[in-house]
């Protein structure tokens, strides 16, 4: 299971793929969040919106990169992209994902290192 799901891809970026390839799209962007998470010395959650928002991202990239690769544009004809202008979203995507990434490990590390004391009667 993702963080994020098919329906939700779809809607915030309009795409017109069918629901098996944006789960294919979707499965990778999940590995690469959990990667991370593991690269952290944690366990990633079943589901986390910070993680979704990464996620989400990654997928971004994928459609963007894939964009790109076949040499298409986006649907209607006022939005024709060019390779500099791909690049940047794919940039901007990746710094997403990276800050809502290093968010969940920064407080899922200080969750982690709580110390308890209890006072004992001398």
């Amino acid at each position: 299971m993702t963080y994020a799901s098919t329906s939700e891809l779809a809607a915030v970026t309009g795409s017109q793929h069918d629901m098996v390839t944006l789960q294919s799209i979707l499965d990778e962007a999940d590995r690469q969040v959990k990667i991370k998470i593991l690269g952290a010395d944690l366990t990633p959650p079943a589901s986390s919106d910070i993680l979704k928002v990464a996620c989400l991202c990654y997928a971004k990239v994928a459609l963007l990169d894939r964009l790109r690769m076949d040499g298409g544009n986006v649907a209607e004809p006022k939005y024709q992209w060019g390779h500099d202008d791909i690049n940047m979203a794919i940039q901007h995507q990746e710094l997403k994902a990276a800050t809502a990434i290093d968010t969940y490990i920064n407080t899922a590390a200080s969750n982690r290192h709580r110390l308890y004391l209890r006072k004992v009667n001398a």
